[in-house]
């Protein structure tokens, strides 16, 4: 039986806000699951499950966004409908939910409620750093920056099932390019670390551009990784919380 593209780790039966999370480079849905006991009272938590990766690894990853794109809108019919769809991605997943929402709207005319990113650049301003041609060595030093896994976890055995997901991620960002055009309407939040070398304050302001709807920033201590601590997670739901408590999921 195929895997889903999307999957809730703690259905509900009659959600009021649906929140739906997309990866970073070389991530599954694991990340976020945890996420779901933090949200408020009937925030129904949904994870995207990408090729490559858990429960999908014996499937080939991808490496072109209007593919990916394609095959989440093609999958997206459980998630349209009456339920307020709120959008997070971190890093990647930040453009995939951003441009994931806009072919939602223009393809189904379902409007996100609100898109949150955290640890990404605006599209219009991302600097494009190479993604093709990485060495296992190249993979390994990015690896190796992160600060949310603990020391050693890299193993020999490991890195078979790590890096083609990583490689082909990297990839298919290199080759995205942004097309203008905000969405209509919708709330923007930022988040970033003070610490993140990649993705500045300007950066996440930047995101304003994004949409024609209002945006805000935040940025916490940290690095690429502040979503693995407990301040950012407590933001994210009393964020999520705002929305939840505000007419669109009455």
């Amino acid at each position: 039986m195929p895997v889903p593209w999307f999957s809730a780790p703690r259905p509900l039966a009659a959600p009021r806000l649906r929140l739906v999370c997309f990866p970073y480079a070389g991530g599954n849905a694991a990340t976020y699951r945890s996420w779901a006991g933090l949200l408020p009272p009937g925030v129904e938590l949904v994870a995207a499950l990408l090729p490559g990766r858990a429960e999908r690894l014996d499937e080939p990853p991808l490496v072109d966004l209007d593919v990916l794109l394609s095959e989440l809108v093609a999958a997206a019919g459980p998630l349209l409908g009456p339920v307020p769809l709120i959008l997070f991605g971190h890093s990647l997943g930040a453009t995939v939910a951003y441009e994931f929402g806009r072919a939602l709207a223009t393809e189904h005319g379902c409007v996100p409620a609100a898109l949150l990113v955290s640890g990404a650049p605006a599209p219009p301003v991302r600097r494009r750093r190479t993604g093709r041609g990485l060495s296992d060595d190249d993979l390994e030093r990015i690896l190796g920056k992160r600060t949310d896994l603990p020391a050693g976890w890299l193993t020999a055995e490991l890195k078979p099932f790590v890096f083609p997901a990583l490689r082909a991620d990297l990839q298919l960002l290199d080759g995205y390019r942004w097309r203008p055009g905000p969405l209509p309407g919708v709330p923007v939040v930022a988040f970033g670390g003070d610490a993140d070398p990649d993705v500045s304050a300007a950066d996440l302001r930047a995101w304003q551009r994004c949409t024609t709807g209002p945006a805000r920033t935040h940025v916490l201590a940290g690095d690429h990784f502040f979503i693995a601590h407990q301040p950012f997670r407590e933001l994210l739901a009393a964020t999520v919380g705002e929305f939840a408590a505000s007419p669109i999921a009455r």
